[in-house]
């Protein structure tokens, strides 16, 4: 009898804005990414969030409070104290809302995930951010797009490699050889051509390989028991070679990427995943 097949797909959910998600969750949004608020300035930030609180009504997708445990959008601010929602005109309100069943359940489970595993994926000098919120045997995917759009949707937990695999990882790539050591400090490998990107630098051939691939991937999982920067874990895949290197968030200095063997991507990413869930599990 045939073994069922692991599509590793992503089910859609529904897709949220910037604005709409400081709306429905407040400024903050901890770790996750809000590319178009963060390029605005404090005041076009009020008005665009406050403009989105308008249109979720106008649309439909949220309601006016009709009952007292209305969920409320919560103010906050931004570093340094501006306050993203609440203008001079309503610095005294919050802005309660009514929502749907599923959008209220997605957003209370990626508050309260206590596991968050974050992927960047460089492809063709497009960036994805892609968040998985784990709680037990739930994964839901959140891609993050330069925007300011928020897709969000889900995976079953057995999915999850199969998942990650095709999102981070080229039909062609294979595994390099040898180690190679390169100073992040020196050089951006994210730029498609060292030597345009700064003549005067020494370019050796590990820099090369590097800036060649195809995807260049960071990954970080964090997790509620931690107390400070977790392991990054950094990818480079593509046709001439696939390299990885894991270090401590934040950490300069020469690096050494290790061959990495393409089709372990996913399954790296997941036991990452599982260590932090048992720091979870095991933390007083």
């Amino acid at each position: 009898m045939p073994m069922p097949t692991v599509s590793g797909a992503v089910r859609p959910l529904f897709a949220l804005t910037d604005e709409e998600l400081a709306v429905l969750a407040g400024a903050d949004q901890g770790p996750v990414a809000m590319p178009h608020l963060e390029a605005l300035g404090g005041e076009a930030r009020r008005v665009a969030v406050h403009t989105a609180y308008r249109c979720m009504l106008a649309s439909g997708l949220v309601s006016l409070p009709t009952r007292p445990r209305a969920r409320p959008a919560a103010t906050g601010q931004q570093p340094g104290g501006e306050d993203v929602v609440a203008g001079d005109d309503l610095a005294e309100r919050s802005f309660p809302v009514e929502l749907p069943a599923e959008l209220d359940a997605v957003l209370v489970l990626r508050e309260g995930a206590p596991v968050l595993l974050s992927v960047q994926r460089q492809l063709a000098g497009e960036q994805v951010l892609r968040y998985v919120h784990l709680v037990e045997e739930v994964a839901l995917v959140e891609d993050v797009l330069a925007t300011g759009l928020h897709r969000f949707g889900r995976v079953p937990r057995e999915e999850l490699a199969c998942c990650l695999q095709q999102f981070l990882v080229p039909d062609d790539a294979v595994i390099g050889s040898g180690t190679l050591t390169v100073d992040l400090d020196t050089v951006d490998l994210k730029q498609a051509d060292l030597k345009q990107a700064d003549p005067r630098a020494e370019v050796g051939e590990a820099q090369q390989l590097l800036a060649r691939a195809t995807v260049n991937a960071d990954a970080l999982v964090r997790h509620d028991a931690e107390t400070g920067p977790g392991e990054l874990l950094g990818m480079f895949l593509g046709p001439e070679g696939s390299w990885a290197t894991s270090n401590r968030f934040g950490a300069g200095g020469p690096l050494a990427f290790e061959p990495l063997d393409p089709t372990s991507v996913g399954a790296r990413l997941v036991a990452l995943v599982s260590q932090a869930e048992q720091c979870v599990t095991m933390r007083p």
